[in-house]
């Protein structure tokens, strides 16, 4: 994904001001012949009528590009929203996960504990905005209709159940193993998608005259490449999967008296590193996505401030009064001034000023 520095943002508004001078120089030399109300520019010169045209066209676009920055500054909050929602499931796992083996050494407490943590994870990550999921990218299903892009709770469970044959190994063996079965089942997407939901991000969307946007997302770890949020979601619906479904009975040491595993409790603790793992990517892509919005809240700014200039400068064509032109130009001019240097303060942002402190 890339993000084109918000310096560039202003270039359209420079190149309006270099067109406006001219065409207020030919204004206000009409203006000091006669100083009618404008209407229609059918009595002035072409210079006029081409500064009213295109004043009313840039006024179009930045409505446009409002809209757009609207839609996408609801999506990116909700993908935050839920990003986050999944980070505090995962981390509440990861610190009850060895108390919860020592008050039940059988594992049923962790599992249920576990399991309801992915059930709020698959209903956060398959939430929807304006009616298409957060992280399905560009998916139909076999219906040719929006698809979530995430497997129920109940079949992800299910699903890497019946991967599982025969009692992994006691000791090492045995936990490496059972995290590879975990693993396993989630490097293949077909297991953890809806079928026909695995998208790929949407095309980047314009939100200025000069610039794009990738907002959009998707739960697809090989879309794009190294696709951060993808690998996040994965990673944390595999640890929870992993820990919702694997039980001391399937380990070689299982004590069928007891009901107990000391390889499983060894598993277990291992998990700690896995969610932390985890955790650590979704708060990266949380970071992504805040710089995105950071990026889109800019960008609103300066869309903002720059259709005030455009109409003011469109008003001044249309109402004749050289004495208010030129003071209006100037003031247009000092404004513009002050929006640069506003939007010049965008230069240094980077992934650093959204990594959680």
């Amino acid at each position: 994904m890339s993000y084109i520095n918000s310096l560039s943002q202003t270039l359209f508004l420079q190149n309006a001001i270099k067109s406006q001078n001219q065409n207020l120089t030919v204004l206000q030399q009409i203006i000091a012949s006669g100083g009618q109300k404008a209407q229609d520019f059918s009595g002035f010169t072409p210079s006029v009528g081409n500064l009213d045209l295109q004043l009313r066209g840039s006024l179009a676009r930045n409505s446009a590009y409002k809209d757009t920055i609207s839609t996408l500054s609801t999506r990116t909050a909700a993908i935050e929203t839920a990003l986050t929602s999944v980070d505090s499931g995962i981390n509440y796992l990861n610190n009850t996960i060895v108390q919860l083996n020592v008050q039940d050494p059988t594992g049923t407490a962790v599992q249920q504990t576990a399991f309801s943590t992915l059930e709020q994870s698959v209903s956060q990550l398959n939430a929807t905005s304006a009616g298409i999921p957060l992280f399905s990218g560009i998916a139909l299903n076999t219906n040719n209709a929006p698809s979530y892009p995430i497997q129920s709770a109940a079949n992800l469970q299910a699903g890497l159940r019946a991967t599982i044959v025969g009692p992994f190994a006691a000791g090492a063996a045995g936990i490496a193993a059972a995290n590879a079965a975990v693993s396993n089942y989630f490097a293949q997407t077909s297991n953890w998608f809806v079928p026909g939901a695995a998208g790929v991000p949407a095309a980047p969307a314009q939100i200025a005259d000069d610039q794009t946007i990738q907002a959009s997302v998707t739960a697809n770890p090989n879309s794009p490449p190294g696709n951060v949020f993808g690998s996040a979601i994965r990673d944390s619906l595999a640890e929870s999967t992993g820990v919702a479904t694997i039980k001391a009975s399937d380990f070689a040491d299982f004590n069928v008296a007891t009901g107990t595993s000391a390889t499983y409790t060894q598993w277990l603790v291992g998990q700690n590193a896995l969610l932390n793992s985890a955790s650590t990517k979704i708060n990266n892509a949380v970071a992504l996505n805040g710089i995105v919005r950071h990026t889109l809240g800019d960008q609103q700014t300066v869309t903002d401030t720059s259709t005030n200039l455009l109409q003011q400068n469109l008003d001044q064509a249309e109402i004749q009064d050289v004495a208010q032109s030129v003071t209006s130009l100037n003031n247009l001019q000092t404004q513009l001034q002050a929006t640069y240097q506003v939007t010049a303060q965008l230069k240094g942002l980077s992934l650093a000023n959204f990594l959680p402190a």
